[in-house]
């Protein structure tokens, strides 16, 4: 029987009982680190410490986080020359497929 899904809980003793305190494996997250312009080498602040102790890294890099864990990046003000400019969450670069000459036309001025 469910008692509480507080971590404080109060049993009231009129015969034998067992309590049992009931943990959950946290879901586990991947933050993926990376920079555009410079796409590699930028140094950045990561806190706190992941599920495997680890923190700031070089681009690109990822870190693992238990659900729920709020994390703060911290980017330098400049990488490979440039200024910082903004943060971008879950944006995808998409390289277009090569393309195919199907027929050969010649433009003329």
């Amino acid at each position: 029987m469910d008692l509480t899904t507080s971590t404080t809980a109060s049993v009231t003793l009129d015969t034998d009982h067992t309590i049992t305190a009931v943990y959950l494996t946290p879901a586990v997250y991947t933050l993926n680190v990376a920079s555009s312009n410079p796409n590699s080498g930028a140094y950045v602040y990561v806190g706190p410490n992941d599920t495997q102790g680890h923190a700031d890294g070089t681009t690109a890099f990822s870190r693992t986080f238990n659900s729920g864990t709020s994390v703060t990046l911290i980017a330098p003000l400049t990488a490979g020359g440039n200024n910082f400019q903004k943060w971008q969450l879950n944006v995808q670069i998409t390289v277009p497929a090569p393309q195919s000459i199907s027929q050969w036309r010649e433009i003329a001025p």
